[in-house]
């Protein structure tokens, strides 16, 4: 479910030259990986289902053989504090109100999935295990949201008039 006005699905993502929450220089918005699909992750540090959420988006992340990159913003006890819950391992961490911003993500958890080059491929809400899967399902399946599906499986009043006569 997609609830932002960012940048659109088959549009190119913003590119941001940021650090992450280490200090280390990062690109959010192009592959983190040469080859390698991205999911962006808008997330809050104080979100109990954010937390809970992290180990399935690492586990969907690695089977779909995406780099992940937690968004996020807040104060840093917070930060320190999810980071120290939390084993991150090849998950980036960025604390950018920026980034949510230009993405206009309005609730959290959302992730964004990025093609290799860095085209939105699919985007929305995230709140279950489905949701996280569904980036990458829909992509394959071809509806980049549950919006785009529902437009494309409406019974037109046209498709059912023969049949009333």
């Amino acid at each position: 479910m997609m609830l932002d006005h960012g940048p659109d699905i088959g549009e190119q993502s913003p590119v941001f030259q940021v650090d992450d929450f280490y200090g280390v220089p990062l690109a959010v918005g192009q592959a983190l990986t040469p080859g390698r699909p991205s999911l962006l992750m808008f997330t809050g540090p104080t979100c109990p289902i954010c937390a809970k959420l992290f180990p399935i988006i690492r586990s969907v992340a690695q089977r779909e053989g995406a780099d992940v990159v937690l968004i996020s913003d807040g104060n840093a006890a917070d930060h320190r504090k999810f980071l120290a819950e939390h084993d991150m391992g090849e998950v980036r961490y960025v604390v950018s109100a920026e980034i949510g911003m230009k993405f206009q993500v309005a609730k959290i958890p959302y992730g964004v999935l990025l093609d290799e080059q860095g085209m939105i491929l699919a985007k929305g809400l995230c709140n279950t295990r489905e949701h996280v899967e569904s980036l990458f399902e829909t992509v394959r399946l071809g509806h980049h949201s549950l919006q785009k599906y529902m437009r494309e499986k409406m019974v037109q009043p046209a498709d059912i008039a023969p049949q009333l006569h």
